[in-house]
This record gives structure tokens, C-alpha cells and sequence, in this order.
């Protein structure tokens, strides 16, 4: 347990509470690559930027603000990347999630993304959580639909990483 709560077990990752050592690591898995698709983590990702962001969300779990996840591989530890629900409103969290490009297209996030969305759910006690990902990131949607997602539209978003506004399919979940 690194964190408020319980890691998260699945059948080929731990999900677990961001830990200031994983800075170093989660800086260096921010490549061009990846920022182009997320909205909040700028490229270069600095380790000091990685330890602010993961003191952060810390300090935002510990008041019931957020749920954060670091995603690691359950044979050997490696970190893949991150996925965390930020309550934007006392009745809706926004989920966020991205892994390093050398683990796309393995099934990690789809594995990830149900029970980081469960534990989410419980701790920030929420009825709604929603996601938005550009309209030609079907990986996201791929994601978003695992976990049960519905989409609602679509809207312009901002992402003050790349300081650009962008076209997104927005999904949501319900608590049940």
C-alpha cells in the first residue's frame, strides 16, 4: 500500500499511489510521443515536474481530491505509465491516463482503467466521471468504452501543455 488505499491487483499490473522515487521514470516516459495526446504533461517532463506532480496528487488524495494510480507491471515492477481520476466538482471527476509508447498497444490501459474507475468511484464519491481524448485517438476511446464509458458529445478542450485548444469526444460513467 503506498497510499490512502489499497494497490490495485489485476491479472498482469499493479496499480499503485504515486511514490516520489518514480519521478526520474515518469519523466522519462513523457516523450513527444505521448504528450501529443494528453493535455496536463508537457514535454520535456522535467524529473522536478514528475516530483511536483506526484507531491501534488499526494496531497490532493489525502483530501479526497483525486484518485492517482502509477501503472506497473506485476512481473517486474516497471513502471508504464499513470491513470487517476481529479474531482473537478463535488458531483464529477475527470479520468486522465497515458503510458509510455514503448507499452502502447498492449491491453495495459484496458486492464487498468475499470478498476482505477471502481476504486475512483468509492473514494471521491462521485456519481459521474467523465474522459476526453482528440477525436482521432481511438486508443482513448478503446479505453474509455472497457470501462463502461458512454460517450455525450464533443467540445473544445484546452490543454495548457501544448497551450492549444482541441476537438475531443467526451464519454462518461455512472456510479452504480
Amino acid at each position: 500500500m503506498t497510499g490512502p488505499f489499497p494497490d490495485i491487483v489485476t491479472p498482469r499490473l499493479i496499480l499503485r499511489g504515486p511514490e516520489s522515487a518514480d519521478a526520474a521514470r515518469i519523466s522519462q516516459l513523457i516523450t513527444p510521443g505521448v504528450a501529443r495526446w494528453v493535455g496536463s504533461w508537457a514535454y520535456p517532463f522535467t524529473p522536478r515536474m514528475a516530483e511536483e506532480r506526484i507531491s501534488g496528487a499526494r496531497a490532493w488524495t489525502e483530501q479526497r481530491k483525486a484518485a492517482p494510480f502509477v501503472v506497473t507491471r506485476r512481473e517486474d515492477g516497471a513502471i508504464l505509465g499513470w491513470i487517476g481520476v481529479t474531482k473537478v466538482a463535488p458531483d464529477r471527476g475527470t479520468l486522465g491516463y497515458w503510458l509510455g509508447e514503448d507499452f502502447h498497444g498492449h491491453g495495459y490501459m484496458r486492464e487498468a482503467g475499470p478498476p482505477a474507475l471502481r476504486a475512483a468511484f468509492d473514494w471521491l464519491d462521485v456519481p459521474v466521471i467523465d474522459a476526453v481524448a482528440q477525436l482521432a485517438n481511438a486508443a482513448s476511446f478503446a479505453v474509455m468504452n472497457t470501462c463502461g464509458m458512454t460517450p455525450v458529445g464533443n467540445r473544445m478542450v484546452f490543454a495548457p501543455s501544448r497551450n492549444v485548444e482541441d476537438m475531443c469526444g467526451v464519454y462518461e460513467a455512472r456510479r452504480v
